[in-house]
């Protein structure tokens, strides 16, 4: 192997691996969101589960059928924390969840149901239903940080220098093509995580703005004190995302809004801004999703680009 390709990847590698305590950071995180996002999904299953139990049967549901997952879950998360970068932040609602998972066992595994304690039980429940909606932005949020103190930009210069190399020297077998694929899968996820970082960060400046409008009985873009940045981070997101209609529909709605405005129709004008509004949930709500899913998919290529480069002679 040339000298300069080797040297292409020893530097990569050198600045590849001063992040991997950010990557252990962002990987705690998403497990913990994850954690919170199961809980939510698996609360019909509880709420039908615990109402069937605290009925006389002949033949009870076994109370185990929610209190393993949930165990299981606390368990989880509980390394989750420790993997965290500020690990006493998610232990607080942990402890909660775990509290909660602790009343619904006492209870629900009385051998009786008539000494089962229903407001106690009622209790839980309703921490535990509610605790996804209170703690999942919070969750979000320290994904996103963890996401942007990864430094891509300065990994991505690092692996073009790699690939520019190895593609001059013509290097070719199975080891080679494996580097070279790998390190092209991990820029790709690179360079797509900063572009949602930003329509990310875009978004939220365009929900603070919009907010102005909450309890306005009549809304027009001179009461919106940042309306002409609101219409610059809109096309900034669909600039970002040519041919995407959930990114190019927020700034169409912007449009009409405006000229209905104009023209002094009112009716219409307040039609085009709830819309705007919906449209503009819409890509928010889809880039938080695609965020996550990006950040998944960078960690499992991270996870096997690292595996590579420490065979890497």
């Amino acid at each position: 192997m040339p000298a300069v390709v080797h040297d292409a990847v020893v530097r990569f590698n050198e600045r590849f691996q001063d992040r991997q305590r950010q990557l252990g950071y962002l990987n705690a995180n998403k497990q913990l969101h994850d954690l919170l996002h199961d809980l939510q999904d698996f609360q019909p299953q509880l709420e039908s589960t615990i109402a069937a139990i605290r009925r006389p049967s002949a033949d009870p549901p076994d109370p185990d059928a929610v209190t393993d997952p949930l165990k299981i879950w606390i368990e989880d998360g509980e390394k989750s924390v420790n993997g965290t970068e500020f690990p006493n932040v998610p232990k607080r609602w942990l402890g909660r969840f775990a509290k909660a998972v602790g009343d619904i066992k006492a209870e629900i595994l009385k051998p009786d149901p008539a000494t089962i304690d229903g407001a106690k039980l009622d209790r839980a429940v309703e921490i535990l239903a509610h605790l996804p909606a209170a703690e999942q932005p919070a969750q979000n949020a320290r994904l996103v940080e963890c996401a942007m103190r990864l430094g891509t930009d300065d990994l991505v210069d690092l692996m073009d220098r790699v690939l520019i190399e190895m593609s001059k020297s013509g290097l070719a077998g199975a080891k080679t093509d494996q580097l070279r694929e790998e390190v092209g899968a991990f820029r790709v996820l690179c360079r797509g995580l900063a572009d949602l970082i930003a329509d990310h960060n875009r978004c939220q400046d365009v929900d603070g703005a919009l907010s102005e409008a909450d309890g306005l009985p009549e809304v027009t873009p001179g009461l919106l004190s940042q309306w002409a940045e609101i219409k610059a981070w809109l096309q900034e997101i669909a600039g970002r995302r040519p041919g995407d209609l959930r990114a190019n529909r927020p700034p169409e709605s912007a449009r009409q809004f405006e000229e209905a405005t104009a023209a002094g129709d009112k009716p219409r004008a307040a039609k085009s801004f709830e819309r705007l509004r919906e449209r503009f949930r819409d890509l928010f709500f889809n880039t938080d999703k695609a965020l996550l899913k990006m950040t998944q998919d960078l960690l499992a290529s991270a996870r096997t680009l690292d595996a590579i480069l420490r065979r890497f002679p």
